[in-house]
């Protein structure tokens, strides 16, 4: 059986700045083997880690449990780096500090010319009339919102769009300035990848504000995301070839959240001053694979 290590919950502390963490390792034949397993200089995932959390191990006690041949008890200490030391401000294959994540689900802003259901209309009948007879039938303006004389003015609604900013703080020598041109560079672009649980399309990048404090710099990314649609459909008051008002359907195969959805409108008849003509789709922002390029 080969070297085995397991975390263990009793004993473990967690404070601001330092952490204790306990594991059992199991098949070392000596004490000095186990004591290579904790340290693991090798970096091996399935060995006792050097970082947590943010914090660098600083301290370790290994033990044999009594009576057990080749099982351990590792007790080991995390600390805050000093990253001024050598040792602590490693190459970028372990570039980071910390990170921290802020996010608000606020909501943004649109204008919505299209409801969700059909308009329910009224229109007047004469007083007096217990029949209650309107005087004329309403105008068809089906999922429209806000139809006037001048066209469909909509009108201010909040739609879902998760806001969220990760701040991550990297040792001194991992960024350089290929990396910040990089990260001016994909400012105002789309994951075109899936990235961080968002599907491709979802999830603007805004672009970073960083700042540079006691040997490490801090680099806050911020994200707005809008969730991709399917299947959309519309139902509005269209002209027929005879331009004769009908109800339409217009069905929409799918929208990425990002992309911008706009519509054409013509004369129409009767009542009605404004018809829609066609429901249109466009890419607005540029693509970029978010997971080889902004070091998250």
């Amino acid at each position: 059986m080969g070297i085995q290590v397991f975390e263990l919950a009793e004993g473990a502390r967690r404070s601001l700045n330092s952490a204790t963490k306990r594991y059992l390792v199991v098949g070392p034949q000596t004490l000095e083997d186990a004591k290579v397993v904790v340290i693991n200089p090798t970096g091996n995932p399935s060995l006792c880690p050097k970082y947590y959390d943010g914090l660098i191990r600083t301290d370790y006690n290994v033990e044999e449990i009594a009576g057990k041949p080749g099982f351990y008890i590792a007790e080991i200490t995390y600390e805050q780096r000093d990253l001024k030391e050598p040792d602590n401000n490693p190459s970028p294959g372990f570039p980071f500090y910390k990170i921290t994540l802020n996010f608000t689900t606020k909501g943004l802003t649109t204008r919505r010319i299209v409801g969700l259901s059909d308009n329910t209309s009224v229109t007047p009948y004469k007083q007096g009339d217990e029949s209650k007879t309107p005087l004329y039938p309403p105008a068809n303006h089906g999922s429209l919102v806000n139809v006037t004389d001048e066209g469909v003015e909509g009108v201010d609604v909040i739609i879902p769009t998760l806001d969220f900013t990760i701040t991550k703080e990297f040792a001194a020598n991992a960024v350089t300035m290929s990396f910040v041109r990089l990260l001016y560079s994909l400012t105002g672009t789309v994951n075109a990848d899936n990235f961080l649980g968002f599907a491709p399309g979802e999830l603007l990048y805004k672009g970073v504000d960083a700042s540079f404090n006691d040997d490490r710099w801090s680099i806050s990314y911020e994200f707005s995301a809008i969730p991709n649609v399917q299947n959309m459909q519309i139902t509005a008051p269209v002209l027929n070839a005879q331009r004769q008002v009908i109800t339409g359907v217009f069905e929409v195969a799918s929208k990425k959240g990002w992309e911008f959805l706009w519509i054409e409108f013509v004369d129409g008849a009767g009542p009605l001053k404004k018809v829609m003509k066609q429901v249109n789709v466009i890419k607005v922002y540029p693509e970029a694979n978010f997971s080889t390029t902004l070091g998250i």
